[in-house]
């Protein structure tokens, strides 16, 4: 029996976030890799996305995607182009899909509060895609205070 074959869409600031992003594939590959499914990556820069033509080929690769990544481990505000792509390839997709956010750096991600993790998973939400972004572990007596139906959003 053949494998799935699932396409991935990463787009990523900078080489740390690739990184990162490539490491949570490969995490996933070994999950879904014994049943037989193949993940496909397709790796873009944030900055090829500020080009017109470039977004609009992006926009294209994204819609076809099973999963799309956005990676970003620089501490800054959304670029304007990932404002006005990333809706315009979620809204393109007539199924279900999962957009991971993987935002600030693997020891510190950004927080439930952050708005640029509000903003992917509004855009999620909207699109009807499932949305997965890590967030901060909590320990000490701030742990037992952490509900666990707010881990699963």
């Amino acid at each position: 029996m053949a494998g799935t074959s699932l396409g991935v869409f990463i787009a990523y600031d900078d080489r740390p976030a690739y990184r990162r992003a490539l490491r949570t594939l490969v995490n996933l590959a070994k999950e879904l890799g014994e049943d037989g499914t193949e993940l496909r990556p397709l790796p873009w820069r944030f900055d090829i996305l500020e080009q017109d033509i470039w977004r609009a080929l992006a926009v294209e690769d994204a819609a076809r995607a099973e999963i799309v990544i956005l990676s970003m481990s620089a501490l800054v505000a959304l670029p304007e182009a990932i404002r006005t792509w990333l809706p315009a390839c979620l809204g393109r997709r007539d199924c279900s899909a999962a957009l991971v956010a993987l935002l600030g750096t693997a020891e510190q991600p950004d927080g439930p509060d952050s708005p640029r993790r509000q903003f992917f998973h509004a855009t999620a939400h909207n699109a009807g895609w499932d949305f997965f972004a890590p967030g901060p572990v909590v320990t000490g007596p701030a742990a037992s205070s952490v509900r666990p139906e707010a881990l699963r959003r």
